[in-house]
């Protein structure tokens, strides 16, 4: 993900957290350490966003977050390849096992297929192999190629443990973002359960350790939060 992504991403997920908060936050310019100053409704703060993972993790983080990454970074070069082959544009889902005869297959496939490209009501499915299937729409605008399998876990309600360790290891960089903007900081930590790696919320009675942050926000994205204040959580 480029850093522009990324900024986007992070204020996204921080104006999803202000509609679920019911306030109304300017966040200003994209910014680091930390990554927005907050101001609106007489407020003034430093934010910092922050994702957690489920899952193993090593030096380079979440191993899960960074196999989705390489799924979907292949689906985006097979639909990128498709494209400029065909000059029609589809979305796409993907079921099943993502192996090197589905890559291999996939696009000619595609291209050996009638579509009724005039017809955005237009879909299709079948199976590629004896363990994949494909799911398509006609999209005259913007198309997405979705691996399916990706999306689809169980969520894990135990994030307590995952959402404490980030606010330790953020806690340890706290001072430095004070002295950057003068101002209190806040920490924003997000999961995105969107994706299977990030399908984690916590129970309604969690406590957490804020450490010296002034508030603590836990978006289970994309529809839940939770403050964390003073070693309380309100929902």
């Amino acid at each position: 993900m480029t850093q522009p992504q990324q900024k986007n991403k992070e204020r996204h997920f921080a104006e999803c957290a202000a509609e679920f908060l019911g306030v109304s936050w300017n966040l200003g310019p994209d910014r680091e350490k930390p990554d927005f100053i907050i101001s609106g409704e007489g407020v003034k703060f430093g934010l910092e966003v922050a994702e957690i993972f489920d899952g193993r993790k090593n030096r380079d983080g979440s191993c899960e977050k960074k196999a989705e990454v390489q799924c979907q970074k292949i689906l985006n070069e097979l639909k990128q390849e498709y494209e400029a082959i065909s000059g029609a544009y589809i979305s796409l889902k993907l079921l099943g096992s993502l192996t090197d005869e589905v890559k291999n297959k996939l696009v000619p496939s595609l291209l050996s297929r009638h579509y009724d490209l005039m017809n955005p009501l237009f879909t299709d499915e079948y199976e590629l192999t004896s363990e994949t299937k494909i799911y398509l729409t006609v999209s005259p605008h913007k198309t997405f190629w979705t691996y399916i399998n990706l999306h689809v876990g169980g969520v894990n309600s135990n994030a307590l443990p995952v959402i404490q360790a980030e606010i330790n290891r953020k806690s340890n960089l706290l001072q430095s973002y004070q002295n950057n903007i003068n101002l209190p900081v806040r920490l924003l930590i997000v999961a995105d359960r969107t994706w299977n790696s990030g399908k984690l919320t916590t129970n309604d009675d969690a406590q957490a350790d804020i450490k010296d942050f002034d508030t603590v926000y836990f978006l289970s994205y994309p529809d839940k939060i939770f403050v964390f204040s003073n070693c309380l959580m309100q929902k």
